[in-house]
């Protein structure tokens, strides 16, 4: 009770909690201070290697289910989506990255607890990580399609248009609002001045001769 609510251990001196857990059990016998913090310690520790196994079991297990190692990419100057396929990378082994910051915590070493202060301070925050997996939800379809060219032998104008068109749809999609920017029901006069040139240059090169 005092681990889970995060009690102070003095209140195990104090008459009201025996009172209290007088009226849970009559016949429990409530220990002293000194012997609820090495219970506490004891247990501590023992959850903590409980723990620990835990999270090398399911470590090592989900490195087994992978099919290759997976390493983190860097940024090439001469590549413009090798920021992308960093951050992609990075997304995926989000996890694995995780587990290793919590296993270095429960590592009481010299070498595992400074291993975890440098981990702790260069590792991002939920807004940075949300950043990123926004960037690659835009940039994915640029990569998709610069795969595509650089797989194509002829790179041609009819296959740039349509991909083109697609990335403008894509990141730019038509609202409903422009559609209803022209009414053809209503008496709108904004075209005569061009259909009446027409029908003049129509009745310049079609009508009789004078």
């Amino acid at each position: 009770l005092l681990i889970r609510e995060n009690l102070p251990l003095n209140l195990v001196s104090k008459e009201s909690f025996y009172e209290f857990v007088y009226n849970l059990d009559s016949i429990f016998t409530i220990s002293c201070e000194k012997t609820v913090k090495q219970l506490i310690h004891i247990t501590y520790n023992n959850s903590t290697n409980l723990l620990k196994q835990q999270l090398e079991s399911t470590s090592k297990t989900m490195i087994w289910d992978t099919k290759e190692y997976l390493r983190v990419k860097y940024d090439v100057l001469t590549r413009w989506n090798s920021s992308f396929l960093a951050w992609e990378r990075l997304l995926l082994v989000r996890d694995y990255i995780d587990i290793v910051l919590i296993m270095l915590s429960k590592d009481n070493t010299p070498d595992a607890h400074q291993n975890y202060n440098r981990l702790k301070k260069i590792m991002l925050t939920d807004n940075e990580w949300n950043l990123i997996s926004n960037l690659t939800n835009l940039l994915g379809p640029f990569n998709e399609y610069s795969e595509y060219f650089s797989g194509s032998e002829y790179v041609t104008i009819s296959m740039m248009y349509p991909l083109i068109n697609t990335l403008i749809v894509k990141l730019c999609p038509i609202t409903q609002d422009f559609h209803s920017t022209l009414d053809f029901n209503s008496n709108d006069i904004a075209f005569d001045d061009d259909l009446k040139y027409k029908d003049n240059e129509e009745e310049t090169i079609i009508g009789p001769k004078k």
